[in-house]
């Protein structure tokens, strides 16, 4: 039995790079085509951020519920649902005539990528063997999505016109639904858990959970609560970050590129910028196993966190190409360097990997909706507000992470 699901695994493995690049191109040129369909339908500059704001509505809370119920009904499902919403989502955007449906829309992309994303993270670490190897190759895979994504939408835009974008994502969507429907194998076990309850899962997850326990009460009761509490609050530190990762994408994502067009900057400068910050992202992807040895994820955190400090400086002086240009490069390497740290700090425990994914992805969530939000509210007061905003803000949580990291070393999380 083992044998047969260890192979069924390494079969398995081999769909998760390409499906992540896929979903992440698709996401991308959502992010990117949804604002200028809505400055193009006139939209004022705060129902732009309340569009993109609606995408991250049911990602405050969506992502934790549907990460817990993919741990017990399986990831695969729940990645086909979500691929066939994108692609029907494809084609009634460029149906949209007012902001109205263009929020409603908005909510439906929140909820693909809540069925999506915790699933496809938790599947990732579990088919992947090594934690840091499969995370880099799942990032590697999704930043290089995220890489095209724009540069695809903003060329469709500027030869073919705003419908254009989202026909692609319906035609790569669908065809991808049934690759996994016909490639993707799962099995469901029942297995003991170690507090003598019955559960199910699919794969091996509880299977490692029971192994992990059995390892741990050999230990001392105090090194098993000194342990506890750091891993609690390192969990913490992690969905803080990812809070804020969320609100400066948010605001990147939803405010700069409308702003961008009303200064007459064309849609290919846009994802050329975007495709800027792609590319140091995912340099950051390649290098973070290498760096963690070295400086650990506490001290990646608090440096990636910082590095969003420095991003949104020229943009708080001045709206001007040179000047985003630098954000979005500084950007992409502070968002991989927290991304990845954070997110492996989660699922580095093997029990209940979905409902941790689904966690992060509501942090988020959570801050990708207020981001465009508040970044629309302050687009109002000035164009550099929104960035001046995001630049307090990392700072604040730079200096914060900085006195707990000093606090609390000696710990490795």
């Amino acid at each position: 039995m083992e044998n047969r699901g260890a192979k069924g695994s390494s079969k398995n493995q081999n769909l998760i790079g390409p499906l992540a690049f896929i979903s992440q191109t698709a996401l991308s040129v959502f992010s990117l085509s949804i604002p200028i369909l809505a400055y193009q339908l006139k939209s004022s500059p705060f129902e732009v951020g309340l569009i993109g704001g609606s995408m991250g509505f049911l990602y405050c809370f969506a992502p934790a519920i549907f990460g817990r119920a993919s741990d017990a009904l399986g990831r695969k499902i729940l990645v086909v649902a979500a691929l066939l919403f994108y692609s029907c989502l494809g084609i009634l955007f460029p149906f949209a005539r007012n902001t109205l449906e263009l929020l409603i829309l908005g909510v439906l992309t929140g909820l693909s990528n809540s069925l999506l994303w915790p699933s496809l993270e938790a599947l990732t670490v579990e088919l992947g063997g090594d934690l840091e190897g499969a995370l880099r190759n799942y990032n590697l895979s999704w930043g290089l999505g995220a890489i095209l994504g724009p540069s695809i939408a903003g060329g469709l835009i500027s030869l073919l016109g705003i419908e254009a974008p989202f026909l692609f994502v319906a035609a790569i969507t669908f065809p991808t639904a049934l690759l996994v429907i016909l490639v993707l194998r799962e099995s469901r076990v029942q297995v003991p858990i170690h507090d003598g309850r019955g559960g199910h899962d699919y794969g091996h997850e509880y299977k490692y959970e029971y192994k992990k326990e059995q390892e741990q009460g050999r230990k001392p009761e105090e090194e098993k609560k000194k342990i506890k509490e750091s891993t609690r609050s390192s969990h913490l530190i992690a969905l803080g970050v990812a809070a804020l990762q969320g609100f400066f994408t948010g605001i990147l994502l939803s405010i700069f590129p409308a702003q961008a067009v009303a200064a007459n900057v064309s849609a290919w400068e846009i994802g050329l910028a975007t495709l800027l910050s792609g590319i140091t992202r995912i340099l950051a992807f390649y290098f973070i196993p290498i760096l963690k040895p070295i400086f650990g994820r506490p001290l990646l955190l608090t440096i990636g966190i910082f590095l969003h400090s420095i991003a949104f400086l020229p943009l708080s002086i001045g709206f001007e190409p040179r000047f985003f240009y630098i954000t979005f490069l500084l950007t992409g390497l502070a968002s991989g360097i927290t991304y990845a740290a954070s997110l492996a700090t989660l699922l580095q425990d093997e029990e209940r990997r979905g409902g941790k994914a689904g966690s992060f992805e509501s942090m988020i969530g959570l801050g990708y909706f207020l981001g465009p939000i508040i970044g629309g509210a302050a687009a109002n007061l000035s164009v550099s507000c929104p960035y001046l905003i995001s630049l307090v803000l990392s700072l604040f949580a730079s200096i914060i992470q900085a006195l707990y990291l000093r606090k609390t070393r000696g710990f490795s999380m």
